[in-house]
């Protein structure tokens, strides 16, 4: 298991991200999109290898996503992916 560190203690989960999530026809899919959301969510980590439907559902949803990351940042200070918060 790898242990993946951060400080952010939560974030709202949005339906929308269910309703997409339940587009997804695989399992694969499903994962992809969910571990996308949750590094950035989490690690600020963008992701760089979904593809597919994956990677649609991410972008439908990366206005909303990038907001929440973007408000955390603001007002603790801090960037979710380590680098300097300017």
């Amino acid at each position: 298991m790898i242990d993946k560190l951060t400080k952010r203690k939560g974030f709202n989960f949005f339906r929308s991200y269910y309703d997409v999530y339940n587009q997804l026809t695989t399992n694969d899919e499903k994962a992809l999109f969910i571990d996308a959301l949750l590094d950035r969510q989490f690690l600020g980590k963008q992701p760089e290898d979904l593809t597919g439907m994956a990677k649609f559902a991410y972008i439908s949803q990366v206005n909303s996503i990038d907001s929440q990351v973007k408000g955390y940042e603001d007002k603790t200070k801090t960037r979710l992916d380590g680098s300097e918060y300017t």
